[in-house]
């Protein structure tokens, strides 16, 4: 497996708890994305406990309530929370990325609010690899499995 380079995904997800698809399939079998970074922030850092929590899954078949998470689900590859306290004050974020994750075709993403109701804004940092055929056949099997 050899890096070929990086791509940065930015956006904003204007309703919850539905899937936003990220595109990253090229159309080769041959390169896949590892996902490096993942950041979430809500819309609105001026109110108050405008808390927020994301998923980022390899499919869009599980649950796409973007506060339930299932550590134990192979198409879940990462998950990020946020907590604005006061308004305009700090933020305390926190993120976990599967490390093992490679991404053939195509991500997606969804999150669900714990207090308020505006956009969230993500921001994606991926790797992309060039890799064999077999490891691109393990890959897109395991994103589609439960266990």
């Amino acid at each position: 497996m050899k890096k070929i380079g990086e791509y940065t995904c930015r956006g904003q997800m204007p309703t919850e708890n539905e899937f936003n698809r990220i595109i990253l399939f090229d159309g080769r079998f041959d390169t896949a994305y590892r996902l490096v970074e993942f950041k979430i922030m809500p819309r609105d850092v001026k109110t108050a406990a405008n808390d927020v929590t994301a998923k980022l899954c390899t499919d869009n078949t599980g649950s796409s309530d973007g506060g339930i998470w299932d550590w134990s689900d192979n198409r879940e590859i990462a998950w990020c929370s946020t907590e604005v306290r006061v308004s305009f004050g700090p933020s305390f974020t926190n993120s976990t990325v599967d490390p093992d994750n490679l991404i053939v075709e195509d991500c997606y993403i969804t999150y669900g609010h714990v207090s308020t109701d505006s956009p969230v804004n993500y921001f994606l940092r991926f790797e992309k690899y060039d890799i064999s055929d077999s490891q691109g056949a393990l890959a897109m099997v395991r994103a589609r499995s439960q266990a």
